[in-house]
């Protein structure tokens, strides 16, 4: 009943592996070999520390060994979740009770996806026209359904097995957090000029819409990015915390100096967020036990770094930490049985009776289509578990949004999903590879969240001209040209 801490990771630089639960291999573990003798001694004493609990009904405190990783004013090199208590292991095991009722409501939202997956996959052709005769409707609906019976049998083979399954970043998380963080003040300064801009605070709590039905302050927002753009670049050196991260990570090259920087204040954006989903990209993070899909993207120069805070709104008082919320132990396909269903899929358009694509389709597009729909099936499977109400209802109160938020994770953990969260101003990656959320905004505070890449996009990834808006310094001195947009 002892957590494994053989996956300890203490080298606040480099990328801590999810080690799941399938073959009873630490798959990826990047270990620091100088701080060897340093993790095995550090074990041993959590270890005795552990051995002398007489109480196995409680949840997993983090050791006093273990608390100068959560040490304040610096990054964390390990997000530890709560060990279950012993029934809740139980259940998770043997996918029983409320553990069981999730892993059947995440299989399910993945079988339903049959008819979507078989008409990405294979170009099914359409079977509504009214232009169709009734023979050629009959014969398309034949194709329909025969697609959706091949793509049925390949899903239930391994959704339906529950050795197909890793309960995702428990004990182990995926991702980077930075040895620096960006402070309060920071923030602060950054709110403030906002504030300055837009000539009050009331903004905050406009949620009008237009008569197009898009919201007021968003419209706001896009339209005025410019100015925006003008009033955070005269502190705009308070965004070197995420420069050096992003360097320091290896996520663009070292003569990279043009970067944008993403900008969230107005709590409807934040909003969007609120929600769990993993962050959409052609680099596939579901399934990606081994990092190898990771270690592809960073290579490429398009990874990102964010960070998020809370502010109070009366700057006497203290702050609330409301960083990115992510899940630990949600049962998720692994890695080996995300390929072995697209090599399946791939092999299968050879045995339809009608295949469209043609070379339209490459086994990666099919990796990626895959990777996208268990996603959005997972995205699904959580919201109907934990019954999340419309994200944009605005009768109900901040007391209420943040009472519901302790109630879905308190639901969650009943089922063996811990609820992690980083805290104010930490630099990190974790969005990238694990099922996330934006933080209930506490009463009398207001979130800010910033992304800083090295790829210069519109919202739709599209390659767009780089804008300077400001120049900045990194800690050893090498300076970066920085363009502001809303995200």
């Amino acid at each position: 009943m002892l957590p494994d801490l053989s996956c300890l990771h203490l080298d606040n630089a480099h990328e801590a592996a999810d080690i799941g639960q399938y073959s009873g291999q630490l798959s990826g573990i990047k270990k620091a070999n100088h701080r060897e003798e340093s993790r095995k001694a550090l074990a041993r004493l959590v270890q005795d520390e552990l051995l002398d609990s007489d109480d196995e009904d409680e949840d997993y405190e983090v050791p006093d060994v273990l608390k100068w990783l959560e040490r304040d004013g610096a990054a964390r090199g390990r997000v530890a979740p709560r060990r279950r208590k012993p029934e809740i292991a139980e259940e998770v095991r043997t996918r029983q009770g409320a553990a069981g009722e999730l892993f059947g409501v995440i299989q399910n939202k993945i079988l339903d996806k049959t008819v979507e997956m078989s008409r990405w996959f294979w170009c099914e052709p359409n079977v509504t026209p009214q232009s169709l005769s009734v023979a050629q409707r009959d014969d398309r609906n034949g194709i329909a359904r025969q697609h959706a019976e091949v793509t049925k049998a390949i899903l239930r083979t391994y959704v339906l097995n529950n050795s197909s399954w890793v309960n995702t970043a428990y004990y182990s998380m995926r991702g980077k957090i930075h040895d620096s963080i960006m402070p309060e003040a920071s923030f602060r300064q950054l709110f403030n000029d906002y504030v300055n801009l837009r000539g009050n605070v009331e903004f905050l709590n406009d949620f009008s819409k237009t008569p197009a039905g898009h919201f007021t302050q968003v419209e706001w927002e896009t339209r005025n990015q410019v100015e925006v753009a003008n009033t955070l670049a005269v502190h705009a050196q308070l965004f070197s915390p995420l420069l050096d991260a992003i360097r320091e990570f290896g996520f663009v090259s070292e003569d990279h100096t043009e970067f944008q920087v993403l900008w969230r204040f107005h709590p409807v954006r934040h909003n969007n967020a609120s929600i769990w989903h993993m962050d959409s990209n052609d680099f596939r993070m579901y399934g990606d036990e081994s990092m190898q899909r990771a270690d592809v993207w960073t290579q490429t120069g398009e990874r990102s770094v964010v960070t998020t805070s809370c502010l109070n709104m009366d700057p006497t008082k203290s702050t609330n930490h409301c960083g990115t919320r992510v899940l630990s132990g949600l049962p998720a396909l692994s890695e080996k049985v995300v390929n072995a269903i697209v090599d399946d899929m791939w092999a299968a358009k050879d045995t339809l009776l009608s295949y469209k694509c043609g070379t339209r389709r490459t086994h990666e597009d099919f990796a990626v289509m895959f990777d996208r729909l268990v996603r959005h099936a997972t995205e699904l499977a959580i919201t109907e578990y934990t019954a999340f109400p419309d994200m944009h209802n605005y009768t109900r109160t901040i007391q209420d949004r943040v009472e519901h938020q302790a109630r879905v994770e308190k639901l969650l953990a009943s089922a063996g999903v811990e609820t992690l969260s980083t805290k104010n101003g930490e630099i990190g990656t974790f969005n990238d590879h694990q099922y996330h959320a934006s933080n209930a905004i506490p009463e009398g505070h207001v979130r800010l969240f910033f992304v800083m890449r090295g790829k210069i996009v519109d919202r739709n990834n599209n390659t767009i001209s780089f804008r300077e808006d400001a120049e900045i310094v990194d800690r050893r001195g090498r300076k970066a040209k920085l363009s502001f947009m809303a995200i």
